[in-house]
């Protein structure tokens, strides 16, 4: 009897601890992601750059609408932030894509989509980035 309770234990903690592909030991798993929603008439594709203070992730270049790049981390309460250059036909923008300091969070919980148009970045619960620059051709 005691080794099958010893089992059964085990088992829950290891679901609460491990519980999926999406779990992290303390703290929730969280998808950033950038979908390209820019309209194909214009030739540059966005150009997408994310680090935190221990990872670059590189460049990533979004050439159809549509197409979305992204990663996954485990939070780390209080420390976790990742910042992202984006770049597209001239314009600039920089993103706080994730600030585990965030006390109205504009993901939710763990999606923070970003979807990239004409005016600007949009987050999943409405928190609105606009470009930076000029659309004027040179």
């Amino acid at each position: 009897m005691f080794i099958k309770t010893t089992i059964t234990y085990i088992a829950l903690l290891s679901f609460l601890l491990y519980g999926g592909a999406d779990s992290c030991f303390l703290y929730y798993k969280v998808h950033v992601n950038f979908v390209n929603h820019l309209p194909s008439f214009f030739p540059q594709p966005l150009s997408v750059n994310c680090s935190s203070k221990d990872d670059n992730l590189g460049h990533h270049t979004l050439s159809t609408f549509n197409q979305k790049w992204g990663f996954a981390f485990c939070v780390i309460p209080f420390t976790t932030l990742f910042k992202c250059d984006l770049h597209w036909n001239g314009l600039s923008m920089y993103i706080i894509a994730y600030d585990a300091l965030w006390i109205v969070n504009p993901c939710k919980k763990g999606d923070c989509t970003w979807t990239v148009s004409i005016q600007g970045a949009a987050s999943p619960r409405g928190l609105f980035l606009p470009w930076q620059g000029s659309l004027i051709h040179k």
